[in-house]
């Protein structure tokens, strides 16, 4: 049960960095855009 909740909890913290990875990436996209334009 431990283990099994520990595991849960990495996994989260691992799909929430990528989320925020994702967002960061999409944020410098649009500023890049704006500029071109």
């Amino acid at each position: 049960m431990l283990s099994r909740k520990r595991n849960h909890n990495s996994l989260f913290a691992h799909s929430k960095s990528y989320i925020q990875k994702y967002c960061h990436i999409k944020i410098n996209v649009k500023m890049s855009l704006k500029y071109l334009i």
